[in-house]
Parts: C-alpha cells; sequence; structure tokens
C-alpha cells in the first residue's frame, strides 16, 4: 500500500488497505494510510474518519497527526489543525516542514509575530528550507521589521539565485517598502532586471516592475519603454494594469503627447537597462 501511494496509485492502495482492515482491524498504520489515499482522492471527511482512528489506536503517531492538521488547515478549521501541529511538533520537535505549516496557519491568522518565530524553528531546524526565509520576510515586513526582511530576502537569494521568483520579491520590498532606510530604487532596477532575464522577459508582470522600479530610480524615459514592452506581452485580459502604468509614465515624460498604441513602438531589449547595473 505504501509503494502503490508513493507512485500516486491511490485507488489501488485504498483497496488494499480495505482487505487488510477486514484481516487487522487494529492496524493504526492501516487506518493512517488509508486516510492519506481517501485525502488524495479527495474523500476528506472519509480521511479524517480514517485518520481520527488511526490516532485513537496510536496517540504518539506524529505522521498521522501531521497528516491530519494538514487536512484541518486546508478545509479552514485553523483552530484544530493548530491544536494538532503543537501536539506533533512537541512530539517531533525537529519536523521543519511542521513549524513551517504551523506559520501558515498564524500568518493567515494575521498572527504575524508568532508566524515569525514558527518559521524561525523551522529555519533552525533546517536552515536550507528557503520558503521558511521569504514566509519569515513577509511576517517581519507585516511587523515592520523591514531590515530583517531584507536580509531574510537575501538569505533567499543566495539559496535560490536562479529563481525569478525570489529576485521579484526582493525588487517589490526594495521598491515598496515604507522604510526610506531599506527603500533602495537603484538596487531594485538590479533585482528586477535580473528576474526578467531569468524569465527570458516574457513576464509581463516583471516587465511592469522594471519600469517601476526604473521610475522610482528617475529613469522615466527608459521606464516607457518597459512599460509598452509590459503592455504588449500582457494578455488580453491583463493589459488593464501595465497601460494604465503607461498612461502614467507617457504624462511624465511627454505630458502633452497622446497615447501611443502599440502597433510602432519599438520592443525594449536587454540593452535598454543601464550599463552600469
Amino acid at each position: 500500500a505504501r509503494l502503490l501511494l508513493k507512485v500516486g496509485r491511490c485507488d489501488a492502495a485504498e483497496t488494499d488497505l480495505l482487505q487488510l482492515l477486514r484481516l487487522q482491524p487494529l492496524s493504526a498504520e492501516a487506518w493512517h494510510l488509508r486516510g492519506l489515499a481517501r485525502s488524495r482522492l479527495g474523500q476528506r471527511d472519509e480521511a479524517r474518519r480514517d485518520l481520527e482512528r488511526s490516532l485513537r489506536l496510536d496517540a504518539a503517531n506524529t505522521a498521522c497527526l501531521f497528516d491530519l492538521a494538514e487536512l484541518e488547515a486546508a478545509d479552514g478549521r485553523s483552530a484544530t489543525a493548530l491544536t494538532l501541529y503543537d501536539a506533533a511538533l512537541q512530539l517531533k520537535p525537529d519536523n521543519a516542514v511542521g513549524w513551517y505549516n504551523r506559520g501558515l496557519i498564524l500568518f493567515r491568522l494575521s498572527r504575524h509575530a508568532e508566524a515569525a518565530e514558527a518559521w524561525s524553528r523551522a529555519i533552525e531546524v533546517r536552515p536550507t528550507l528557503d520558503r521558511a526565509w521569504s514566509s519569515r520576510a513577509a511576517a517581519r515586513s507585516a511587523l515592520g521589521e523591514h531590515s530583517e526582511a531584507r536580509r531574510d530576502l537575501e538569505q533567499v537569494l543566495a539559496l535560490r539565485p536562479g529563481d525569478p521568483q525570489a529576485w521579484e520579491q526582493y525588487a517589490r520590498l526594495l521598491i515598496r517598502c515604507p522604510d526610506p532606510a531599506v527603500r533602495d530604487a537603484g538596487q531594485s532596477v538590479r533585482a528586477a532586471q535580473k528576474a526578467c532575464e531569468l524569465s527570458q522577459f516574457r513576464d509581463w508582470k516583471l516587465l511592469a516592475l522594471l519600469a517601476e522600479s526604473l521610475e522610482a530610480d528617475q529613469q522615466s524615459a527608459l521606464a516607457l519603454k518597459w512599460a509598452e514592452q509590459a503592455r504588449r506581452t500582457a494578455p488580453a485580459t491583463k493589459r488593464t494594469a501595465p497601460a494604465q502604468l503607461v498612461r502614467t509614465l507617457q504624462n511624465r515624460v511627454r505630458p502633452n503627447s497622446p497615447a501611443e498604441p502599440d502597433r510602432g513602438t519599438r520592443t525594449a531589449t536587454s540593452a535598454d537597462v543601464p550599463a552600469r547595473l
């Protein structure tokens, strides 16, 4: 059954476990595994009953506690999920993913300080868990700890230097941070450019972010070129935001000129980013 679950054959695993439970109805592991199979098959109520039955037979089954906590969290039962995570982490405090998931629930409840602490515990257990660094940065930003958030995001970049989303998150903090001591338009341009390069200049949101960063760095003409590129790259249903950015920048660069149509506007390239970056 474990092998079937591992390869994604949850229906076959459920069938095998049904037969096993007829022979061994007191097997906590069998109830646990069938709960997993049913959860992955979308049978959430049945899965919950199986996992709870497993815990009645073996209350110290930490794997089952974590799995039931995850199920409860996914169903929006935050209080129950937190109780289960607390019980599981008391038995197995070295579970980094458990601490991470606990932090997610706390963050959704706007309990940012507790979320940051949970993610700190996850980082202590597994320093390479990049999503814990990234999430803690979000919690610290919400707490007004912007310098600490910046350091966390720099650690994410060290762990995921080839991830455009990591560079995007860093650029957004540098361009939008309310703390002037952390805000850095020049560095934001560099980070946004890196994100665009890694995505081969195909993501309109990153192109718009580069334009926003260039504008903050007082390079409005160059910002306009990238905003126009973002407008052209965006799908038809998503062009409202980049089109508004284009109009805003046009008013600053050439305030008396009408908005230019998409056709005939030169496509921006990586050469249009300042060489000093």
